[in-house]
């Protein structure tokens, strides 16, 4: 009896089936099409993290002038990038971070509008000392 059970475990063929292996194909489809998408609007999230707080820096910057000069810089004197050797001294230079594009800067009467657009390509936008961080359809 033994022989037998022995004899007919080592006919059986090893391996899988073509249907075992197709299951295990479309599992493994249907989680990347999950995983895929996740991992790339966390990235977004990313960028957009960074142009709040880059948006934030420029707000803090453009307080600080406010409060040294009693007047908000002219629009064209926010500069999103490095500060050349010899800097302008009626100037601000606000440090550029490499997970966003632009930043636009337009100096109003008694106020300003700063934005920065993130490389997932959404605006993120400061209006004066009271506001927060707000996501704007266009650059200011």
């Amino acid at each position: 009896m033994l022989a037998r059970i022995r004899k007919a475990m080592d006919d059986k063929d090893q391996g899988f089936t073509l249907i075992e292996l197709l299951v295990v194909m479309i599992i493994i489809g249907i989680l990347a099409a999950i995983a895929i998408p996740t991992f790339l609007n966390q990235r977004n999230k990313g960028y957009d993290t960074q142009a709040k707080a880059d948006v934030r820096a420029a707000q803090t910057e453009i307080e600080t002038w406010f409060t040294d000069n009693q007047a908000y810089p002219a629009s064209g004197k926010v500069v999103y990038g490095p500060a050349p050797a010899t800097p302008a001294a009626d100037t601000i230079y606000i440090k550029k971070s490499t997970s966003t594009d632009s930043l636009a800067y337009t100096s109003t009467n008694g106020g300003y509008c700063a934005s920065v657009k993130s490389k997932s390509g959404d605006f993120w936008k400061v209006t004066d000392s009271a506001s927060g961080v707000t996501k704007a359809s266009t650059a200011c």
